[in-house]
């Protein structure tokens, strides 16, 4: 037996002796249920694919039980549990939640919160923000670092990376897809405003100009229209603006432009339904659905935080129809459905999570 292979057998048995991945039980490190400490921290794996994983130096390193091999990744890069073929989850009618754990790492589950694969490790001194699918496979986000914000491309097919903008001193955010286009923000030209790129080959138009702040877009799925957060009035409103740019139209349904908070978060759904969080008090919001002026959650006492992108779903756009919302309150990832159901996805104690999407073919 070689060296390597007797150490990798000593570390398989004392994994499997532990029910883990080699856990010190003597930290104070406290993990959310499924995981374990590990040197001072916490495995990002749950186990539930055989391997535990974790951060050493510059590198996530760890062990597959079910191989009897070491893993290694380089940081900042994927996770050394995603591998070519991650983009199903559940199967390829499933639906697919991506949302940042710890603000560092992003996660995908299916829409029943099985099937955990972690994405992509940000790294040490950085952060990530907005994720938006395209596809099953493709996914971007927003990296931060020291106060910058770049959009990166994810290809879970390769486990890949790229920068979509890194424009030195500027800082892009809010990602919203739909086919070949992209809107997003910039403060390319000073004040944050709506720009449009077309992802097919990099080509990007500037959609709002003005002293106002423009953030947060959300492209209709026909590509109609734009609808976004700006901060025009006295707290933020809604306002939409089409693809070709110029003037933007204010809306001033809801009177949100009077509540401390305002309306934020603008969503679109794939059937063309719009949702958004509007605020009823200095640090509450409530769901509304556009296209029945329908408030949801109003009267259960969730409480939605405004830095929280809500994910959605719709087989159609007229009052009644089929939907169901992905979110996040009191650290949890649930959903809701038209009957005003709720459901915990993903329950986490100890965790942070933000920023939920939502992915079905």
């Amino acid at each position: 037996m070689t060296l390597n292979k007797l150490v990798s057998s000593l570390f398989l048995a004392a994994a499997l002796s532990l029910g883990s991945c080699g856990a010190d039980e003597s930290t104070s490190v406290q993990c959310k249920q499924g995981r374990v400490p590990y040197q001072g921290q916490c495995c990002p794996d749950d186990n539930s694919n055989g391997i535990c994983d974790w951060i050493e130096g510059d590198a996530i390193v760890g062990h597959d039980i079910q191989e009897d091999a070491a893993v290694k990744s380089d940081l900042p890069g994927v996770a050394a549990d995603t591998a070519a073929g991650s983009e199903t989850s559940g199967g390829n009618n499933s639906g697919k939640l991506a949302y940042i754990e710890d603000q560092q790492i992003l996660v995908s589950v299916d829409e029943n919160g099985n099937n955990r694969k972690e994405l992509y490790f940000a790294g040490i001194g950085k952060t990530i923000q907005t994720p938006e699918w395209r596809s099953a496979s493709d996914i971007y986000f927003v990296l931060v670092e020291n106060g910058k914000r770049d959009i990166l491309h994810l290809d879970l097919s390769s486990g890949q990376t790229e920068n979509i903008t890194n424009t030195p001193n500027v800082s892009e955010q809010d990602p919203s897809i739909q086919g070949q286009y992209m809107v997003y923000a910039s403060d390319e030209q000073g004040s944050l405003d709506i720009w449009l790129m077309d992802l097919s080959n990099g080509q990007k138009k500037r959609l709002t100009s003005g002293p106002e702040q423009e953030y947060q877009p959300a492209l209709a799925p026909d590509l109609s229209e734009v609808i976004f957060v700006t901060n025009a009035n006295v707290e933020p409103q809604l306002a939409s603006v089409n693809l070709s740019g110029g003037d933007y139209n204010l809306w001033y349904q809801d009177d949100c432009h009077w509540y401390p908070g305002g309306c934020i978060k603008p969503t679109f759904s794939k059937g063309g339904s719009l949702f958004y969080l509007k605020a009823i008090n200095s640090d509450r919001y409530v769901i509304v659905n556009n296209s029945c002026s329908a408030t949801l959650l109003e009267n259960m006492d969730s409480d939605f935080a405004d830095n929280s992108k809500i994910g959605s779903t719709s087989k159609g756009i007229a009052c009644g129809s089929t939907f169901q919302i992905f979110y996040i309150t009191q650290k949890d990832v649930r959903s809701i459905d038209e009957h005003e159901f709720e459901k915990i996805i993903i329950k986490t104690p100890f965790v942070d999570e933000t920023d939920v999407t939502f992915w079905k073919d």
